[in-house]
């Protein structure tokens, strides 16, 4: 329920930014896309629950994640593949951003040394 609210919360996110792209300049779309798309549901949906969605999911978050560089850089028409808009927009995806977060819980254990019993098994 809270991935389908996740993503219901980003395609409407997603018409708005439609709109604001026309009065914003590159450099300020991409902030304001950041702020408030990327870090309430791209990086969020990664760190809680990523991991544990159906590949079908996975699919549309993906989807949804690269729809705004293409409307900052107004590709309408699918011109650019996916691996040059993540480089150009220097974002990372639901997949690496999953990664990174459970890498570091992992370093933080680590480093931490809490919870014991976690500490000892690694």
């Amino acid at each position: 329920m809270q991935a389908k609210a996740a993503k219901k919360k980003g395609a409407k996110l997603l018409s708005n930014f439609k709109f604001l792209r026309k009065y914003l300049t590159e450099s300020q779309f991409l902030k304001a896309v950041t702020a408030h798309f990327y870090g309430t549901v791209v990086f969020y949906a990664c760190a809680v629950w990523y991991d544990n969605i159906k590949a079908s999911f996975k699919y549309k978050l993906r989807s949804l994640h690269y729809r705004l560089p293409r409307i900052a850089w107004r590709d309408s028409y699918f011109e650019y593949p996916r691996d040059y808009l993540a480089k150009r927009c220097q974002r990372a995806s639901p997949d690496e951003w999953s990664l990174f977060y459970s890498a570091n819980v992992v370093l933080k254990t680590l480093r931490d040394k809490h919870p014991c019993k976690l500490h000892s098994l690694l």
